[in-house]
């Protein structure tokens, strides 16, 4: 079996193969996914670790495009590598591993390769030490794409009320609020509202040349977590009311996730009431089919409540999942 792995590496030295690489990274201290100037993004500090594992340049294309402060438990990107690279890092990883005989001859070439872009992805080594964790790295097609093959993505939101002062063991993960009571069931109502297929443009800074359609499919809940018994910090929770928001859409539009929480959290406060939601919804639903072809959607927008037009803060989300039609 040696012996096959050998030839098969040969056969497949000038052929490339594409890598999905699924991560999680606490994203507070970044700017984002994305690649800026100034490197401090969580592409910037994969694609170095990567092009130090391979003696080059390396770029990599992530699932979206998360905005700075935001977290990933799911988020999905994926890399190329070269036969002859699949060939040396698979070599590289029998020699220093040392692997036993029967779990080489268990391992593919691509599975071998898998295992040393997790470990260079686990060794990465930001300003804040595993912060940024590969959960698994799978040999895809080459046709596959991370953005457009995505079926569907789940973003959650955290919310925490606390009846004193702030928690420091939520201030990374939750929009505080001290002392302010939500009404949950006001939220639940806004919830049900904003479900199904709407037109979520004006909740959302939809950027010039967008081709996609505004009228979204979006699956959306709210839970109300009171027990904190399982907790590591339970003192640090007493007095303290969660909420987690859960939306579930094949596209997400430009901040709408953050927008749609920000309605929530309006309704709860009880700056808004549902029923100005609905009836401001169901006018913005209504404008788009009339308006569909036209650039001009300033009309649109200029009855809307300005406390509808709230964004949440970025680090209370988190890109939960991201499904595709192969397991990654």
């Amino acid at each position: 079996r040696r012996l096959l792995l050998q030839s098969d590496l040969r056969i497949c030295k000038t052929n490339c193969v594409r890598f999905a690489v699924r991560v999680a990274y606490d994203g507070l201290d970044y700017h984002g996914f994305q690649s800026q100037p100034h490197g401090n993004t969580i592409q910037d500090q994969i694609e170095h670790r990567l092009s130090n594992l391979l003696n080059r340049k390396v770029r990599i294309l992530g699932c979206s495009r998360t905005d700075a402060k935001v977290h990933a438990r799911g988020f999905v990107f994926t890399v190329d590598l070269s036969g002859e690279e699949i060939e040396r890092l698979s070599s590289r990883r029998i020699n220093e591993c040392r692997m036993k005989l029967q779990e080489q001859e268990g391992c593919t070439r691509e599975a071998l390769v898998a295992k040393t872009i997790h470990s260079a992805i686990k060794q990465l080594t930001p300003q804040r030490p595993g912060s940024i964790v590969a959960r698994t790295v799978v040999p895809i097609t080459m046709d596959f794409d991370p953005k457009f093959s995505s079926l569907w993505k789940r973003y959650s939101y955290h919310v925490a009320c606390c009846d004193n002062h702030s928690s420091p063991f939520l201030t990374r993960y939750c929009w505080q609020m001290t002392n302010q009571q939500l009404d949950f069931d006001a939220m639940s109502h806004a919830v049900r509202i904003m479900n199904g297929k709407h037109n979520f443009e004006w909740i959302s800074l939809v950027e010039k040349g967008e081709q996609r359609d505004p009228f979204r499919d979006l699956k959306l809940s709210i839970v109300k977590m009171e027990d904190h018994k399982q907790s590591l910090f339970d003192p640090c929770f007493a007095n303290t009311t969660m909420y987690k928001i859960t939306g579930t859409c094949d596209f997400f539009l430009y901040k709408m996730m953050r927008r749609i929480v920000g309605i929530i959290v309006a309704v709860g406060k009880g700056e808004v009431k549902w029923p100005t939601l609905e009836s401001c919804l169901e006018t913005q639903d209504n404008e788009c089919c009339r308006m569909n072809g036209s650039d001009d959607v300033s009309s649109a927008a200029d009855s809307i409540p300005s406390a509808l037009l709230q964004t949440a803060p970025p680090h209370g989300l988190c890109l939960e999942h991201v499904e595709y039609e192969i397991p990654i």
